[in-house]
């Protein structure tokens, strides 16, 4: 029995080693807390080991190897989590590579299923940066360009032999502004193309002491996955000033008609998305707003589920006098100004919901902005949840790509458990007028825009600034 438990104390005292190293690695624990824990460690690693290599008494042994046991299994259990962790931070942060995806296109009715159905059909494109990559993964010569995005897609509604590829995200942009195309084609194949990722410049700021700004952007994909390219859906630009503890968060609209870097044309908001992804996006808010983008954060709404499920729901308040359901979720009824726990599910109809009101796309943003500010009051309030930020941060997994470092947001995440701060959150939302304007995406079709009230554009900027300046 001694020299089982002998053997038990080195595979405990090894499972140390390795689990001081991947929290020392991950960098999450507050210094204090991990000198406490290391020093627990160390005094039970030399009780253990005297007892184990200086004791003869039988029972003794027993009753320390079922001890030395459980322990082992509470190790491996966190060393599994913490490996866990250590891959989710390598996949999802400090990465240079993202990804376009392009669609193989066909009429609903065309024979064709699949890439080998292709033969001497004509294929249409629409010229970019990648498409020349995408091209080379068909067996094709039969290639043929269009400048004209409206005509390109014309080309297959009517037409059961013509093909398509185009990138994603110009085929939501169609989809958008001709809600009954997707009805009448098929997606036959997807191709993925490894691109760069996009960088952003900002200055080397420390998180725990300077304001900082963070452009939030959601994207809504048929795949579930991130493609370089998509909509820009939701818009948000958060303020943060560490040393107040505030945050302010200002809603754009999807449909700003926005002047576009570069172009000397205007177009709405979410198509910058496609025209040149979160990096065109945010060069167009810096020429439109004159604000400063340090970080952005770029999620797939699969992430308002997964992140909602993850802390155990949150509570919302519809703030209208009238009952309605969700047209994205029939299960999900909200009633006038009662709070109402919801799950994943309801929370992302909840923040997509615009039909329900009378001034739609407003009234989303602000819904959007009170499911981003309860989930943060939710986990900054929690120490339990922050303690067990492991399943949160798991649960976000292939949702969102960001330029904030690891670094930094260890720092953020660490510096939270340390203090257990609370934050307060406010927002703000630009406003405008609704009209029908020609787009530098479609100069042949009149779209639905939102003409910019340029008074709420500068509340917005002077309530970011008074922020950032704050002491």
């Amino acid at each position: 029995m001694k020299g089982f438990c002998k053997f038990l104390w080195y595979i405990f005292l090894i499972l140390s080693i390795y689990l001081v190293y991947l929290l020392l690695r991950l960098n999450l624990v507050p210094t204090k807390y991990f000198i406490i824990g290391i020093i627990i460690l160390i005094v039970v690693l030399i009780i253990t080991y005297l007892i184990s290599h200086k004791l003869e008494n039988a029972f003794i042994m027993t009753l320390l190897s079922i001890i030395i046991m459980l322990i082992i299994c509470v190790f491996g259990f966190s060393v599994y989590k913490l490996r866990n962790l250590n891959t989710f931070f390598s996949v999802n942060f400090d990465q240079s590579n993202s990804t376009d995806i392009y669609y193989v296109l066909v009429n609903s009715n065309s024979s064709i299923e699949k890439l080998s159905d292709i033969s001497e059909n004509k294929i249409y494109f629409y010229k970019d940066e990648n498409i020349d990559k995408a091209k080379d993964k068909i067996d094709s010569n039969n290639f043929e360009e269009k400048q004209d995005l409206q005509e390109l897609f014309n080309i297959i509604e009517n037409d059961l032999e013509n093909v398509l590829l185009i990138n994603s995200g110009f085929y939501q942009t169609y989809v958008d502004a001709v809600s009954d195309y997707e009805s009448k084609v098929k997606i036959i194949d997807e191709i993925e193309i490894n691109v760069k990722k996009e960088e952003i410049e900002n200055d080397d700021i420390n998180v725990l002491n300077n304001s900082y700004v963070v452009f939030i952007n959601g994207i809504d994909t048929r795949s579930g996955s991130l493609p370089s390219r998509s909509l820009s859906d939701v818009n948000i630009l958060m303020a943060v000033n560490p040393n107040t503890k505030k945050i302010l968060m200002v809603h754009i609209p999807r449909d700003y008609y926005v002047v576009l870097p570069g172009k000397n044309a205007e177009d709405k908001l979410t198509h910058t998305g496609t025209i040149g992804g979160v990096s065109y996006t945010i060069d167009t808010i810096k020429e439109n707003f004159d604000v400063d983008v340090d970080y952005y954060a770029r999620v797939n709404f699969n992430m308002v589920i997964n992140l909602v499920n993850a802390v155990g729901g949150i509570t919302i308040n519809s703030d209208v006098n009238y009952a309605f359901t969700c047209k994205t979720n029939s299960n999900c009824r909200f009633l006038p100004g009662e709070n109402l726990d919801v799950d994943g599910e309801c929370a992302l109809a909840f923040a997509r919901e615009r039909y329900a009101y009378k001034d739609g796309d407003r009234h989303r943003g602000e819904n959007q902005e009170q499911v981003i500010t309860k989930v943060i009051e939710k986990v900054t309030s929690s120490k339990e949840l922050l303690l067990s930020f492991d399943s949160i941060i798991e649960s976000l997994n292939g949702t969102f790509e960001t330029n904030m470092s690891y670094k930094d947001m260890s720092s953020i995440i660490k510096n939270q458990i340390n203090e257990n701060s609370k934050w307060e959150i406010t927002s703000y939302n630009v406003d405008g007028d609704g009209a029908m304007k020609r787009t530098f995406s479609y100069p042949n079709m009149d779209l639905y825009v939102m003409i910019p009230n340029i008074d709420t554009i500068n509340e917005a900027k002077s309530k970011i600034d008074s922020l950032l300046k704050e002491k």
